[in-house]
């Protein structure tokens, strides 16, 4: 976007910034992380709040996104047959975990976010909704791994050097030890991260297209009631998979490029 004013680049970055936070942001906090101008900030917000792009928080000074953009959000996410599928499963798991259940999708070697129903419990992950991340740095996107032909690891291993600078060293070995277990959990992933658990979703011996998970478990692994909800849903989709295909689908994993969000409690 180098043909953009710089003033209107001031208000993607705002609309960006605004989007990707996992709380409201306010115009001091915008004009930190952004480094611009307090006034420059206020500007920027105040534009983008008459045009629907974001909104206040309740009666607080700070923003979320507003109508507009949470209407475009919802229609990229629509677009996915298997978000509609999944709901009633997801408040099902929510309820019986009193944890977030989310449901994130596969595009290119990338998994998005676009699902999340929130449990009871008093400590629950906030994520946003449209979160991109890597496959292979997620559990999400782990557990679609597993599911994947040994040739498919050594492409989304050339992706990971070849765009993102670093190595997917292990992943045969990795998919090989969620297969036998049956999902993905906080011991597949390396650095600080919250726990998680997260199962395939696709066809009877076909690659994963979508993962669901379990945010923030009190338990290493799964309850036999919780892996009982998530079994119908398995069985649900793998019954008629091609009625819950990404509408990504037919690309070329190699020919899609997308932003990545840098946010440390992911799932």
């Amino acid at each position: 976007m180098s043909d953009i004013s710089p003033s209107s680049r001031r208000i993607f970055d705002i609309l960006d910034l605004v989007g990707r936070s996992a709380a409201p942001v306010g115009v001091a906090e915008v004009s930190l992380r952004l480094g611009m101008p307090v006034s420059s900030a206020h500007r920027g917000l105040a534009s983008l709040e008459r045009s629907d792009m974001i909104a206040t928080d309740g009666n607080s000074s700070r923003y979320v996104l507003g109508p507009l953009t949470r209407r475009l959000f919802f229609s990229f996410f629509a677009g996915f047959p298997v978000r509609n599928a999944a709901m009633p499963h997801l408040r099902r798991l929510a309820t019986a975990t009193g944890q977030t259940a989310s449901l994130w999708v596969r595009v290119g070697w990338h998994v998005v976010r676009i699902a999340a129903i929130e449990g009871a419990s008093a400590v629950v992950n906030r994520a946003p909704l449209g979160v991109t991340l890597p496959m292979d740095a997620t559990r999400a996107g782990l557990a679609i791994i597993a599911t994947l032909p040994d040739a498919d690891l050594d492409r989304l291993s050339a992706f990971t050097i070849r765009h993102w600078a670093r190595k997917s060293e292990g992943l045969a070995q990795l998919a090989a030890t969620i297969r036998r277990r049956g999902f993905a959990s906080k011991a597949d992933v390396t650095g600080r991260r919250p726990p998680a658990i997260a199962f395939a979703i696709g066809g009877v011996d076909e690659p994963a297209f979508a993962a669901l998970v379990i945010e923030m478990p009190s338990v290493g692994d799964p309850a036999q009631a919780w892996l009982d909800l998530v079994g119908e849903f398995r069985d649900q989709v793998a019954a008629e998979p091609r009625l819950h295909f990404s509408p990504f689908a037919h690309l070329d994993p190699d020919s899609v490029i997308l932003p990545l969000d840098g946010i440390p409690y992911w799932e």
